[in-house]
């Protein structure tokens, strides 16, 4: 099994209690046909996703 791609996704979510949550959805592909879903949330969500590579 070896990562072929990686993507990430940046969201936003509004808390019941009106505060604004950043996140990040991560998407990883691998070579032999299984994809993962990973997520994020404050305060690590808030990175620059220009510093994610687009692809491994």
């Amino acid at each position: 099994m070896k990562i072929t791609e990686v993507e990430a996704f940046q969201i936003e979510t509004q808390r019941y209690y009106g505060h604004i949550s950043g996140r990040v959805i991560v998407k990883v592909h691998v070579d032999d046909g299984p994809v993962g879903l990973g997520e994020a949330n404050d305060p690590i969500a808030n990175l620059n996703l220009i510093d994610i590579p687009p692809k491994l």
